[in-house]
């Protein structure tokens, strides 16, 4: 969860647009989405061995086998 200076949750398009847009510009990172940082991030943890209960915690899903179900392709290789 992205939050605002008060606490509150900001909605998805305020994360990306005024946290996430900002920091990718300024890191030489335009034209990339948050989504497809996700998914890079998610490839490099599998490709490292990563256990599907650590990468759950990192991706912030329920449990691991809400993991295992959605990348078992990726754990499979």
């Amino acid at each position: 969860m992205v939050a605002s200076k008060s606490g509150r949750p900001l909605a998805h398009r305020n994360a990306t647009g005024r946290g996430f847009g900002l920091a990718a510009k300024k890191a030489g990172l335009e034209g990339v989405s948050f989504h497809a940082m996700r998914q890079a991030f998610r490839v490099a943890m599998i490709d490292r061995g990563i256990s599907s209960t650590v990468l759950a915690k990192l991706m912030g899903h329920e449990s691991s086998v809400i993991t295992e179900r959605r990348y078992i392709d990726l754990f499979d290789q």
